[in-house]
């Protein structure tokens, strides 16, 4: 019998019994949203790392898959992937909310959180979203900021992809200070 002590066991020893289900066989496919650091983003060269990566490699390699991922352009609407037998799990930073359950679709236990983050000007403070956005809202192709952006009618820029978000900060300082 598998140790509880030793989670890696135990996983390999249920994958050695029972044969995993997945659109093809031997191969875990993940639709993933490569623009959400630290979750899921691309390095300077390209590569799709992060941590829900590193779950899925970690993953497959304790079951005997193979990792195919496939990068999806945009984050909305990428949990509806696995339902739609597109991929078998959608990944890259994916909260749990009404509009993104629907039948046919289990959720992990949610291991990361995010709270929205506002960059503004300490000497014209944001009190109420969007009644005191006076300027256009910064995000990235699309994230939920740009998806909010257009709900509001506000003004919009999109940050240049596959910056770190150090780099991201600069060009924002920059923009405001000229």
């Amino acid at each position: 019998m598998a140790s509880f002590a030793h989670p890696e066991k135990v996983l390999r020893h249920i994958f050695h019994h029972r044969r995993l289900q997945t659109i093809e066989p031997g191969v875990l496919t993940v639709s993933c949203y490569a623009n959400f650091y630290p979750v899921c983003y691309k390095t300077k060269r390209g590569a799709i790392v992060g941590l829900d990566v590193d779950i899925m490699k970690a993953f497959c390699k304790l079951t005997g898959l193979k990792l195919k991922l496939i990068e999806k352009e945009m984050f909305d609407g990428i949990w509806f992937d696995p339902v739609y037998e597109i991929s078998d799990v959608a990944i890259g930073g994916i909260g749990i909310t009404k509009n993104r359950t629907a039948p046919g679709m289990s959720w992990s236990i949610p291991y990361f959180y995010v709270d929205r983050t506002l960059v503004y000007n300490k000497r014209n403070p944001i009190r109420k979203i969007p009644d005191d956005i006076s300027g256009p809202i910064r995000a990235t192709e699309g994230s939920t900021g740009l998806y909010d952006a257009a709900k509001w009618e506000q003004m919009m820029e999109v940050l240049e992809p596959g910056k770190t978000d150090e780099e991201d900060i600069q060009d924002l300082l920059q923009s405001a200070s000229a």
